[in-house]
């Protein structure tokens, strides 16, 4: 899995990103050898054995008209075969002269960097914080973390420690993993490893040639533990490879609840080959066995144990984290999440109130006064700054960004406010005649 991250690399040099307009011929005889070095490839390597003959057939009848051929619209094209016989997300054939020059100077198929690409991928793995994009406390001390990539290159290890201790004095835990498409296996191990014991059998792989490789939990330092507390974990059906590893053992060792949407269902290990005169071919070359299912998620991918549209994942999730800590909660301790959940719930549903709706609750109240402005209502108070309020639901407002709530008393026309606190502290002011 960690190649797909290359492969990424690859696809978007092979579709001009880094390239010239013009197009890139190849010759109808690289043409053709290049497809007949993909089935010798396929049919050598390739991790479903069942599939390989019709594979090796499609590829050595792909037509190549013409004297010379655009290189990139042949890779897509012999993609696209190959896929209509395995819908396999790791098969793939890719245009990327650069790619092909590295993994041709190595002489061997390559599931991992070269050189020139490990000095790539650890600017891209520094310049993007090792793929940990977001860390913010939410309300009710739940705590999220985004991961757009999992990295583990020179300072990823450091990077997810820090995002770790971030997230120890979390009440509930939030992962957002949307639009993650894979990375390295060894970083999942390293974050998953905090949510389980040590020395847990995660994943098995088997190549077609007999090798099998195994990865365990790894034992973490006294009191990194992140296990024991809700654990929600952010899906979509852009996440990926390693990503979608993470997302499976949430979910087959019971350690938390998937919030969002199925995944994309790439669970195979690929590698990446050189086929001249510039191609680079991704093959699938060894399936995961995972110890709780017997299985992996290829071609399924991982469901969302609670569905959540685009957009409202997160949302979703608080509410859920929040609830389950209520739940358990009793005092004063009880009183702060509850006021959490009512401002949780209310993001999920914004409210806009009308214009009539805001005039109308526009008045005095006591020493206080509440202004229609800008299609909004602005609280003011002698020698203070006005504050807008933000609209949470019908007659409920934020007031600012601080920890305070405004709520119109006997709608629609109120006939006072109250300000609630998180700490269950209310007090009323009453409108004023005219």
């Amino acid at each position: 899995m960690r190649s797909l991250k290359a492969l990424t690399l690859a696809f978007l040099l092979a579709t001009g990103v880094h390239a010239p307009a013009a197009a890139q011929k190849a010759s109808r005889s690289e043409a053709k050898a290049a497809a007949a070095e993909v089935a010798r490839l396929v049919a050598r390597d390739y991790v479903y054995e069942a599939r390989r003959a019709p594979l090796v057939h499609a590829l050595k009848t792909a037509p190549v008209t013409g004297e010379s051929v655009d290189a990139r619209e042949f890779a897509e094209s012999l993609t696209l075969r190959m896929r209509a016989v395995s819908p396999d997300k790791h098969l793939r054939m890719s245009w990327s002269p650069d790619e092909y020059r590295r993994l041709a100077a190595e002489q061997r198929p390559s599931s991992g960097p070269t050189s020139a690409e490990a000095g790539r991928w650890a600017v891209e793995a520094r310049r993007s914080h090792h793929g940990i994009s977001d860390q913010r406390l939410l309300a009710g001390n739940v705590r999220i973390v985004r991961i757009t990539d999992f990295w583990w290159e020179a300072g990823s290890r450091e990077a997810l420690e820090r995002a770790v201790a971030f997230l120890q004095d979390a009440d509930a835990l939030i992962i957002d993993l949307r639009g993650n498409g894979g990375g390295s296996p060894e970083a999942v191990q390293f974050l998953i490893s905090h949510f389980m014991p040590a020395d847990t059998l995660l994943m098995t792989a088997r190549a077609p040639s007999g090798k099998t490789e195994q990865r365990r939990s790894l034992a973490v330092p006294p009191g990194r533990s992140l296990g024991g507390r809700p654990l929600f974990v952010l899906v979509d059906g852009v996440v990926g490879s390693a990503g979608e590893e993470f997302a499976y053992h949430v979910a087959q060792f019971r350690l938390g609840r998937l919030v969002g949407s199925t995944t994309d269902g790439a669970a195979n290990h690929n590698a990446l080959y050189a086929i001249a005169p510039g191609f680079v071919l991704s093959l699938s070359v060894a399936s995961p066995t995972h110890p709780v299912s017997g299985g992996n998620w290829e071609g399924t991918g991982v469901p969302a144990d609670v569905p959540a549209a685009p957009g409202q994942e997160e949302a979703v999730a608080h509410v859920l984290a929040l609830e389950s800590l209520r739940d358990a909660a009793q005092g004063s301790d009880r009183t702060g999440i509850e006021w959490a959940l009512e401002g949780a719930r209310a993001a999920l549903k914004p409210y806009q109130p009308t214009t009539a709706e805001l005039q109308a609750a526009a008045g005095s109240y006591e020493d206080r006064q509440l202004a229609y402005a800008d299609g909004s209502l602005i609280y003011r108070r002698p020698d203070r700054t006005d504050v807008r309020l933000r609209p949470l639901a019908r007659g409920l407002f934020q007031l600012g960004s601080t920890e305070t709530r405004l709520r119109l008393v006997d709608g629609p026309r109120p006939s006072a406010i109250e300000l609630s606190y998180s700490d269950g502290t209310v007090r009323r002011f009453a409108r004023a005649p005219r």
